[in-house]
């Protein structure tokens, strides 16, 4: 029951994500970039109070949004995956198959969020963009199988 539970919240944090990348990707490009000013202006307020001349450009915000959300949705996904394969098994490719699905599923939530950019007023589809945001999943995919890996050692 408990792993139901679990398996339900993930699922529905995973689609919610989704539903939240995709609809930033709706947004017309001048919303969009005003978001991304927004949040810039305050980074940059924030750190300035602590470091003298701190500056971040709009840029680097945007492509560190890429790829922490994908980060993210790579996460969820991974969760999603190990309870519907049961990586309390002690099954290794179990393991293996609940991640490396993850990954395939946020790539293919990266193509269709550039693509659907593609249709939306003052917005580009970026395939650089799909890759930062592939390379957030990679990462967040290995991290996660890592401390699978500590958590199985450390109960030995």
């Amino acid at each position: 029951m408990k792993k139901r539970i679990c398996m339900t919240v993930f699922f529905c944090l995973s689609l919610l994500w989704i539903v939240f990348i995709w609809g930033n990707s709706l947004q017309r490009g001048v919303v969009s970039g005003a978001m991304s000013g927004t949040v810039t202006e305050r980074i940059n307020a924030f750190f300035g109070q602590f470091i003298d001349g701190f500056y971040i450009s709009g840029y680097f915000v945007r492509k560190t949004a890429h790829f922490l959300e994908f980060a993210l949705l790579a996460f969820l996904l991974c969760f999603d995956y190990c309870f519907i394969l049961g990586i309390n098994k002690d099954s290794s490719l179990k393991r293996i198959s609940a991640l490396w699905l993850a990954l395939p599923t946020a790539v293919a939530v990266a193509c269709i969020d550039e693509s659907i950019q593609l249709f939306v007023e003052d917005r580009v589809g970026s395939i650089s963009d799909v890759l930062i945001d592939s390379s957030g999943a990679l990462i967040c995919t290995l991290v996660f199988y890592l401390v699978l890996i500590l958590r199985k050692r450390q109960r030995k």
